[in-house]
């Protein structure tokens, strides 16, 4: 009778600790979803989960596939790993402890004080074109190009959707067309004259 309680607290024990293990391992795939800018529930969903550590670490989605190969996927979660680490500011040894033992690492990654730095430029969408230098910049008219007076020029560069204003030295105030249209206003209407009163 003794041999029975001894086996069924052994079992009960045994539970706990899975129990304990998923806990913790759910804990850190959640924490470090969510400092990537993830949904931290997607740690408790098989499959899609292994698909937001792919996209955090930068690569794209369809590595998921690669996953299911025998001996591929070894190699796959490996630099799966690495890139992790690299996004999060982490060095090689780190994407190497976090391939050999992820649930303590991503408990370390996630509530730690490592902060996401963002995808890799090159799988990230294009960046927005660079804003022209502010301040600003002095041109000379030559006497026979423009309205060839000969004039020094001042142009003042604010941000990019404004048009730039340039004063010439006799004090005269040009402003010029804007270049690039305001990011919220969406297309940009032609246009017309305004009636004379």
């Amino acid at each position: 009778m003794s041999m029975d309680i001894i086996g069924s607290t052994g079992s009960g024990f045994s539970t706990l600790i899975v129990i304990v293990f998923a806990a913790a391992s759910i804990a850190g795939y959640w924490a470090t979803f969510a400092k990537a800018g993830k949904p931290g529930w997607g740690a408790l969903i098989p499959f899609y989960n292994l698909y937001l550590l792919i996209k955090i670490a930068g690569r794209p989605g369809w590595w998921l596939v690669l996953c299911f190969i025998p001996l591929v996927n070894v190699i796959i979660v490996l630099i799966v790993s690495l890139d992790i680490a690299k996004n999060f500011g982490k060095g090689a040894g780190f994407g190497v402890l976090l391939w050999l033992f992820p649930m303590i690492m991503y408990l370390v990654l996630g509530f730690g004080s490592a902060q996401y730095a963002g995808a890799p430029a090159a799988s990230a969408a294009p960046a927005a074109p660079a804003a022209p230098a502010a301040g600003p910049t002095q041109t000379e008219s030559g006497g026979t190009g423009g309205s060839g007076d000969g004039m020094t020029a001042m142009t003042s560069s604010g941000p990019s959707h404004l048009p730039p204003i340039t004063t010439t030295s006799a004090g005269q105030r040009i402003e010029a067309a804007p270049l690039v249209a305001p990011p919220s206003a969406g297309p940009v209407p032609p246009t017309s004259p305004r009636p004379r009163a």
